[in-house]
């Protein structure tokens, strides 16, 4: 992923009608809960399938620190539904 670049991905698993929500978290920082910003607007259709779509952030939060994400950083993608984990995913900054 390149900072700015469209990214889109379907969410199978969620409730009906449930919104959704996506963390970009740093892979360095992974198990810990000091970084990474959210990204919301999705919401799952009848079948629980929702399409998530957003252009990928400059930055993310570490604590109140904006920090820009680095050259070949790795994150971690996690979906969320309600207050409830769904998947992660594993990317590579290209």
């Amino acid at each position: 992923m390149k900072v700015g670049q469209r990214v889109a991905f379907t969410v199978t698993g969620a409730k009906p009608g449930e919104e959704v929500e996506v963390s970009l978290a740093p892979t360095i920082n992974r198990g810990g809960n000091c970084c990474g910003i959210s990204v919301r607007g999705a919401r799952a259709d009848a079948d629980g399938v929702a399409e998530l779509r957003f252009r990928w952030p400059r930055s993310y939060h570490n604590g109140s620190q904006r920090v820009r994400w680095t050259p070949g950083a790795n994150a971690d993608v996690i979906v969320f539904g309600e207050g409830r984990g769904i998947a992660v995913v594993r990317v590579k900054r290209r």
